[in-house]
Parts: structure tokens; sequence; C-alpha cells
């Protein structure tokens, strides 16, 4: 931040030892100068013009820009709550933050609440700390500072259309052991480093947004900034508050052995005798397996699991065959059903996917066609979902199954579900929760809170080099 006399809003927390405890004491007060950090001092610091400052025993961690697309200044106003401080930027936001001192951190909340329909975007400075955490990205650079990604919707996004990728988390980590984590309500917008600017930019808004806004409510932004001693002590309280843990062990065998696709070697020009074919090539070169799946390419219509009888004469023989040579078998499926398809006239029948705003099954663009996506928020489309892959597998010998798809970005833009989504990510969490029941064998590429899963998230498709 700019040296020199100004203005400030300080907020000094004061630890007070008794009996064990940590209180904190909030003081606040104005003042014309540079303040006198005390080495046992946790500040967090504003002034009028919104430069912020977070310092860990006398030593700045973090500093940024609040409400940077106001022009005005902000003034002081009357807190909702005790401890808290406010300040409003008069006419187009208010902001409460309030700070809490725990004996594993101290963390300073701030939430946002538009006056007008107005952006509003807070920015913090990249440099000197190392970033981690946000998203998947196609080119996964480390640390973040290294990316160069403009504004976006922070959902789930298929890494083709340069959105933001198929797993993320509202979660962030500075190696200065600072952690930021931005509500699953509020209409998040992300930057970093874009054009190359050094910045973390959060933006709530819900123009131009996957978010919606039944209730045609103001835009607001509700996020916590958390600091520790070191990232290691940030980490470990930032994931014991907010990421759930395993449910059970997963799959042994997925994490010793690797999973042969005949994506790979093939794409969706496969037959009964080209997947014989590479299961002995991968056996008689001495390659241990996990399973094989049989990726896109064996269907007639997609949504459906008929085979194609040209490529396929005898399904069952062929699992029972690829058993024999010591291969688990996977199918490939997607929560698409082709509007051809038998499966997408008895599902819009039952209401059993995402509508759009008149009522009607929306249709949605995915890389093989126009196709009604699985609501997953109604109980039984999952459940008539769930059993039509459970028949498969009974009927046909199948251990698992590969699910691909599940991003957000595949909904209609005026989407509705059975369950109104308030995060548009939601759609990804309950994916993989429908999944995971089809047992711990099967691998999703989409997560969203979906930690407490025993299952396996795999890459997206990377160049090759």
């Amino acid at each position: 931040m700019a040296s020199g006399p100004r203005i400030l809003l300080i907020i000094s927390i004061t630890v007070i030892c008794l009996a064990a405890v940590l209180i904190p004491t909030l003081i606040i007060t104005l003042r014309d100068d540079e303040p006198d950090l005390e080495v046992n001092q946790d500040e967090l610091i504003v002034n009028p013009e919104g430069e912020m400052q977070i310092t860990k025993q006398g030593e700045p961690v973090l500093e940024g820009k609040l409400g940077t697309l106001f022009e005005s200044s902000a003034v002081e106003c009357e807190p909702v709550e005790d401890h808290e401080s406010c300040f409003e930027w008069a006419g187009l936001a208010r902001l409460q933050t309030k700070t809490e001192v725990l004996e594993e951190a101290t963390c300073h909340h701030f939430s946002w609440n538009a006056l007008t329909d107005t952006r509003i975007s807070d920015c913090y400075d990249l440099e000197p700390a190392h970033w981690y955490g946000a998203a998947e990205m196609f080119y996964q650079y480390w640390p973040i500072k290294r990316w160069n990604k403009t504004l976006e919707n922070y959902v789930s996004g298929d890494l083709f259309r340069d959105q933001y990728g198929s797993v993320l988390e509202r979660y962030w980590l500075s190696s200065y052991g600072v952690g930021i984590r931005v509500s699953n309500n509020s209409p998040l917008h992300v930057s970093v480093n874009a054009n190359n600017d050094g910045k973390l930019c959060f933006v709530s808004t819900f123009e131009d947004s996957y978010y919606p806004n039944p209730d045609d409510v103001l835009p607001f932004l509700d996020y916590e900034i958390c600091t520790g001693s070191n990232v290691r002590t940030i980490h470990d309280y930032m994931s014991a508050k907010y990421v759930s843990k395993p449910s059970e062990w997963p799959d042994e065998r997925m994490i010793k052995s690797p999973i042969w696709s005949t994506w790979a070697q093939y794409k969706i020009f496969i037959n009964e005798s080209e997947i014989i074919e590479y299961a002995r090539n991968i056996r008689d070169n001495g390659f241990n397996n996990s399973q094989l799946e049989i990726d896109d390419g064996f269907q007639l219509k997609y949504g459906d699991f008929d085979f194609d009888p040209n490529k396929f004469s005898n399904v069952s023989g062929m699992v029972d065959q690829l058993h024999q040579m010591g291969f688990r078998v996977t199918l490939w499926t997607t929560p698409f059903a082709n509007a051809n398809s038998d499966a997408y006239q008895e599902g819009d029948q039952k209401g059993y996917w995402v509508k759009r705003a008149n009522g009607q099954s929306g249709l949605v663009p995915w890389w093989n066609g126009l196709a009604g996506m699985l609501d997953v928020t109604n109980p039984e489309a999952c459940d008539w979902f769930v059993d039509r892959l459970e028949n498969v597998r009974q009927e046909l010998g199948f251990d698992s199954f590969k699910f691909d798809a599940g991003e957000t970005n595949y909904l209609v833009n005026d989407f509705v579900t059975h369950e109104q989504l308030i995060n548009p990510c939601e759609y990804t969490t309950k994916y993989v929760e429908m999944c995971a029941r089809l047992g711990k064998q099967i691998e999703v590429r989409v997560g969203f809170e979906n930690q407490n899963q025993p299952v396996f998230v795999r890459m997206m498709d990377k160049e090759s080099a």
C-alpha cells in the first residue's frame, strides 16, 4: 500500500490470555498517520479509499483493494452487530467486517451488500506470496500467479471452452499463511492475474451470469480471510472447517494399477474384436490393470445403453472373455440423452430432464449433439438413471462405470431444476453423489465439495507433448 499521511480505519485485535482462553478486543480508531504495529497484534487495516492490509505480528501478509469499481471514498456506518465494523460507499454498497480470534487462526469476515444493481469487486495482490487452490485448468500452472485468467463465472466448466475446469473449490491458499474462502451462495466471478495485473479478484454480479436470481436480489459477496502461523497451520484449519473427509477407503486396485480406456487408443472407432485385441496386447506386454473401460462409440443412440449390433454381436460374451483375461470391465456414460433416444422420450414424459423457464425439457448442446440433461436434484430421476445402469450391470456383466460430464456450463441459460440451485455448482455436487451410488469402482471427472465420496476424480484430457 502507498505510504504517507492519511486517515486510516484500523481494526486492532488485542489478544488477552485469561485462563487459557483467547478473548479478542476490537478497537476501532481514526488516525491520520501510519499505525505503530505491536508485535503481538493481528490487524486488519482499511482506509477510506478501500485499500486494505492484513498484518501478522507486525508484518503484512495480504494487501488489496476493496470496492475496486467505486470511485467515491468509504465512510463509517452503523454496524448491524456488536464487534463489527461498517463501511459504506454512498448509494452503492455497504461492507460489514467482523474479526474472530481463535487458537489456530484469526479470521476476518467480509460481508458486502449492494445498495443498487452494481458490481462488487475486491482484488488482492498475488505477490509476493505464492498462491494455490482454485480450480482445475487446461494449463495447470503452479503457483496460480502464473495464470492469466480473465474474469469468468466461477462454476465448473468444460476446459475446452476456456472456462474454469471441471473440479473447483471456493478456496485459495497463500504461502504467507493466508486462506480465503468465499461463501457458496455468492454469485461469484473470479479473475487470476488477468492481463498480468498480479491480482486475485472476486466479483459479485448476476449480469451475464450462470447464477439464478429468481427473487431479483441485489448482488452480495461474503467471504472469510483467515491467517495462521504458517501455510500448514492455516490449511489444516481451513480444511477442517470447510472440507469433508472421505467416508471410506477408495477402490485399492484403482490406486495400484492403471485404467485402460478404449478412448485413448481408438476414440469412437471401437468394436468387439478391437476391444479383445486391445486387452490381449495389454496382457501380452506384461502390463497389469485395474480395469478396462469401454468408452464412447458402443451405442446406437446417446442416452440409450443399447450396443450397436453391427459392432458388438455378443456383449455379455465379450465381457466374460475380458474377465477371464483378468480385466474388470467398465462402461462409459453421461447425464445426457439425445433427443432421438428412447431414454429422452421416457425422461421427458416423466419430467426427469433439467427444464427451461417455460416448463419444457431443455435441449443442451454437448459434444455429441442436442440432449436432455438429467435433473440430479430430482430423487426420482436419479433412481431411474441408477436403476437403468444397474440393469446394464446385471444383464451384461459389467463391473462398474466411467462417468463423463457433470459440469454446470452445460445447463441451459434459464434452467429450472426440481430443487432450486442457488449455486449452479450444486449440480456438480449432486451429480457425483448420484454416481457414487454405483460403488467405489466408478470414476468421475467433476467435483465440487465432493471430498466425502470415496471415488476417483480423473483429470481432463490434455494435449500430447
